[in-house]
């Protein structure tokens, strides 16, 4: 899905610690401002009519916007038909619509799917504001200062697949292994890399 309108959704907080609350980034990677008034975020296909942006609501060109709980789910103990919140020990969609004439749906502007998260960690796109999502190494998720948003990068281990070792018979080129052949992964850890370092 999406982009259609020129705006990503950028970033996503679905598994906050105590002290953290579910939060949505949104991007503006165009040349020029976009108002998105009376846009709707939702974390379901079932319903994309939940939170409505405040109109007058504009991401200047390169900007960041930044909602949280307190928008789209202010009183979480008794929460509203159309407040939501992220479930982030399992996966979470987040669904970004743009409304046209007579606030109706007109465009799925875009919808981010992403899976389980670590708590604390947010997952956001890599490349900044048109890739894949990945985890990332920090959050920057600010909403008081919303044009710190770019994202830090992907997270990387603590495993990683560093090589694949496949011997070919003589002569052959480089493929998938033969039926009956096995195919070997060597598998390091960051983490002991990093504490080998240190000693």
């Amino acid at each position: 899905a999406g982009p259609l309108a020129g705006v990503v959704v950028n970033e996503i907080l679905s598994h906050g610690n105590p002290a953290q609350k579910d939060t949505v980034e949104l991007h503006n990677p165009g040349a020029a401002t976009v108002d998105i008034g009376g846009w709707y975020l939702s974390n379901s296909s079932g319903d994309y009519e939940k939170f409505q942006i405040p109109g007058g609501t504009s991401i200047p060109a390169g900007g960041y916007l930044v909602f949280d709980e307190d928008d789209f789910n202010p009183t979480p103990g008794t929460p509203g038909p159309d407040d939501f919140d992220l479930d982030g020990a399992r996966e979470a969609d987040v669904w970004l619509m743009k409304t046209g004439p007579g606030g109706k749906l007109s465009h799925f502007a875009d919808h981010a799917e992403i899976g389980a998260a670590a708590m604390g960690e947010s997952w956001g796109r890599w490349p900044n504001g048109s890739g894949e999502f990945h985890p990332m190494i920090s959050t920057t998720l600010d909403k008081a200062q919303p044009e710190e948003g770019l994202n830090s990068g992907p997270r990387v281990g603590p495993v990683i697949i560093s090589e694949v070792h496949y011997h070919p018979t003589a002569g052959k080129s480089l493929g998938l292994p033969a039926a009956g052949k096995s195919l070997g992964l060597r598998v390091e850890s960051l983490e002991q890399e990093e504490k080998e370092a240190t000693i």
